[in-house]
């Protein structure tokens, strides 16, 4: 499971290079990027295929993380400290809660609904996504 982009693989991806997988919503092909990286392309219709990440299957001490994630949690000019942001596949598509914007999408439609109170977002948070804030 991809937890560091919130909108790619439902299930994880096998790494076999050149070979269209599936997660149920969306295609991804994997491909030899250079001696020792990989790069992770989606498609939404089996044809047009969009690159997303290069990387890596050598092992990393999880020390090299630390800091990264350290800064994405507590400095200032972080995504994830300026935003409030919240996001979760569903059967059909995902649903997201960005700042004061509760987003439904499907292939076929979107659509949005403005919070406009934080007892709302309280609401939305539990029963969109069972997260209780005391």
């Amino acid at each position: 499971m991809d937890v560091g982009y919130g909108n790619l693989f439902l299930r994880p991806v096998a790494i076999k290079e050149n070979e269209i997988q599936t997660d149920g919503q969306n295609y991804f092909k994997i491909e030899k990027y250079s001696a020792s990286e990989y790069i992770l392309l989606m498609s939404a219709n089996k044809v047009d295929f969009t690159p997303k990440y290069v990387f890596s299957t050598k092992s990393q001490p999880i020390t090299n993380f630390i800091p990264l994630c350290r800064d994405k949690q507590t400095k200032p000019t972080s995504y994830f400290v300026k935003n409030k942001v919240c996001t979760k596949p569903t059967l059909d598509g995902r649903s997201t809660l960005f700042n004061q914007k509760l987003i439904h999408r499907t292939k076929e439609q979107q659509w949005e609904y403005m919070i406009k109170e934080e007892s709302q977002l309280r609401n939305i948070l539990k029963s969109e996504f069972n997260v209780v804030i005391y």
